[in-house]
């Protein structure tokens, strides 16, 4: 009787009321709550009641008898008494269910399909306790003072200096995996662990305790594994540094640390210069840092795109890094041209992100074996929407698209290839109707460049093209057997 008993309760809590059962929102919310877990959530509630407001007792009794509730309504009209602070409250089993329900909704700390109406535009798990967090408690509104966050691959050994130096008493620390999170405390000599998938049958079943350090950091690794991140948070402000440790691990074991590179760039991408600093100093970080760009990631993404969305600001450096390194060349070659579920390349991905960066990446791309060719193949990869890399790079900027055709010179095949791709349509208007409408004057090099001829005969064969009939704003032709759509050209 983990978390999920009371996620389906409090589903079921929400449909029982006929004057919303049927209510877009709350029946999406209700589904929500069964298919997707709320491990933060409840890791981080339990924190917050045992260590700012002092009513774990209270909090722990009131997921029991969430657990515990018949899907009976006439019952939610029954008076329960918890203990508060060594006395005692009674509620009704709806006011409790109404309670626990908003803590859980709003400290999930995400913004998704299904709980967009009741969270904050924006809120993700890296931002909430930084910037949405607050804590109502005696009529005074308190906010984080001090928040620390690592993240990486730790031993045994590591993590124990970790939770060491990062001091939990008195402070709110969560353990986060790729897939769960925990929460760990530390009172009286005691170690306090609550993990929300263990049985909530009873207060004794709902945490472990434990006096000995080792046997919590041994527990930590077995539910969690080794890649974790670790978030202390205070409403103190006067704290001391405890990141000393972590630097520490870092300049002894940067390598090993950053077995977890997914989880770091996913929750600490504030510390990747660091790492990366660190790396220059070993001598296989190249090959590490290389290596990773074509990885596939727990969300199924790449290295390479991990870098781009989550540290845009170190793409430079990563490129630097890898540079004049042959397998460092390929590793790029690849991330560059892996195709995902969705047919979007990372070329498109760095075209849309960085469109800045795109020249120098692709030079240095284009050294690996068969690099031009490849990289005209991964432009031209098609979405079913009709949509592709090349798209993307025209709508950033046109002439940067004839740029970079011009430096990549594909054989003749791949020059077709393109071509062909610049006449697919995506949402009514092609790459050429596009071009024609924005950046006309790169029409003719464009055309010269990719047919191998130069600028005087490509003008004359598309002045040539004023018979095309105009079928409202659009023309069709067949020239060399492919589809031109353009949309009013004048020659």
């Amino acid at each position: 009787m983990s978390q999920t008993i009371i996620l389906e309760n409090l589903a079921w809590f929400l449909k029982s009321n006929p004057a919303t059962a049927h209510d877009r929102e709350i029946v999406d919310l209700a589904q929500f709550l069964t298919d997707e877990g709320f491990c933060y959530s409840f890791a981080l509630c339990h924190a917050v009641y045992d260590e700012w407001l002092d009513q774990l007792d209270w909090w722990e009794e009131a997921l029991l008898a969430i657990a515990n509730c018949p899907h009976d309504i006439l019952a939610l009209d029954r008076k329960v008494t918890l203990p508060l602070q060594g006395n005692t409250q009674d509620l009704s089993l709806r006011q409790i269910f109404e309670r626990v329900l908003n803590d859980i909704i709003f400290q999930r700390g995400t913004n998704q399909s299904g709980l967009k109406p009741f969270t904050i535009e924006g809120v993700n798990q890296n931002n909430f306790f930084k910037n949405y967090f607050d804590l109502l408690h005696n009529g005074i509104v308190k906010k984080i003072q001090h928040h620390e966050k690592v993240a990486g691959y730790f031993i045994e050994s590591e993590l124990d200096q970790l939770i060491t130096t990062l001091g939990l008493e008195h402070r709110i620390c969560l353990i986060v995996s790729p897939n769960h999170c925990i929460r760990v405390g530390y009172r009286q000599k005691q170690w306090i662990l609550y993990d929300s998938n263990d049985a909530h049958t009873s207060r004794k079943t709902m945490h472990q305790i434990f006096t000995a350090k080792n046997e919590l950091i041994k527990t930590i690794i077995t539910i969690l594994g080794s890649t974790l991140s670790i978030t202390v948070a205070s409403l103190d402000l006067n704290q001391d540094n405890p990141l000393n440790a972590y630097h520490a691990i870092l300049n002894q074991n940067v390598l090993s640390v950053m077995k977890g590179w997914d989880h770091i760039l996913f929750q600490t991408p504030l510390w990747f210069p660091t790492i990366l600093t660190e790396l220059e100093k070993q001598s296989e970080g190249s090959h590490f840092i290389a290596s990773i760009l074509p990885a596939i990631a727990w969300d199924n993404t790449t290295g390479f795109e991990h870098v781009i969305m989550n540290a845009p600001g170190q793409v430079k450096q990563v490129l630097n890094l890898i540079k004049n390194n042959s397998y460092g060349v390929e590793c790029l070659l690849k991330a560059l041209c892996l195709v995902d579920k969705n047919n979007v390349t990372g070329l498109e991905i760095l075209a849309r992100e960085i469109p800045l960066l795109l020249k120098k990446v692709l030079r240095e791309a284009s050294k690996g074996e068969d690099g031009v060719n490849k990289i005209a193949e991964a432009l031209c990869v098609l979405q079913e929407t009709g949509f592709s890399a090349l798209y993307m790079i025209a709508i950033q900027d046109p002439n940067q698209l004839l740029s970079v055709l011009n430096s990549l010179r594909a054989d003749a095949s791949h020059s077709k290839q393109i071509e062909a791709t610049l006449h697919v349509p995506y949402e009514g208007q092609c790459i050429w109707s596009f071009i024609q409408d924005y950046e006309p004057d790169i029409l003719v090099p464009l055309y010269a460049l990719l047919n191998q001829v130069q600028d005087g005969a490509a003008k004359t064969y598309l002045a040539s093209q004023s018979i095309f009939r105009k079928q409202a704003d659009q023309v069709t032709h067949e020239a060399e057997g492919h589809n031109l759509w353009l949309k009013d050209f004048k020659g």
